[in-house]
């Protein structure tokens, strides 16, 4: 199993496979990047995730100082990085990295149903029932 690497200030590194406790951690933020769309805010919670792991080996290198020392063109893969980094610590096997990856670039909408039902239940509607229907129409 070959580590995730990064690119930092033009220096590749390698991030360590995240520890339980950086995972429990890390959980969190990475339920939130999935359904992230605005690329400034993936970025960042991927630096977070990205951080947490780092610092298991680099203390110092926090969320800030990742922000701090990555150029813009480095940020570009960073959601790959953290599905790797995923994959690697054993949370989803490579099978599961595949189906996330093929649902991020856009999966096909689920098809519509052939016959969608139109009736309407009026037992569901609040303050409506049989009874009371029967004895505004009268009969």
């Amino acid at each position: 199993m070959a580590e995730a690497k990064i690119s930092i200030d033009g220096k590749e590194f390698l991030v360590p496979v995240m520890k339980f406790k950086t995972l429990k951690k890390s959980y969190p933020i990475i339920q939130s990047v999935l359904g992230e769309d605005d690329p400034i805010a993936m970025a960042s919670k991927a630096i977070e995730i990205i951080s947490l792991a780092m610092m298991q080996e680099h203390h110092e290198m926090t969320a800030d100082w990742l922000e701090d020392n990555m150029l813009v063109s480095e940020t570009k893969d960073l959601d790959q990085i953290m599905m790797k980094m995923i994959v690697d610590s054993g949370l989803i096997d490579q099978e599961g990295f595949d189906k996330m990856a093929g649902e991020a670039k856009g999966s096909p909408a689920p098809a519509e149903p052939e016959n969608p039902s139109t009736e309407i239940l009026t037992s569901s509607l609040p303050n409506s029932s049989q009874p009371d229907v029967v004895e505004e129409t009268g009969t």
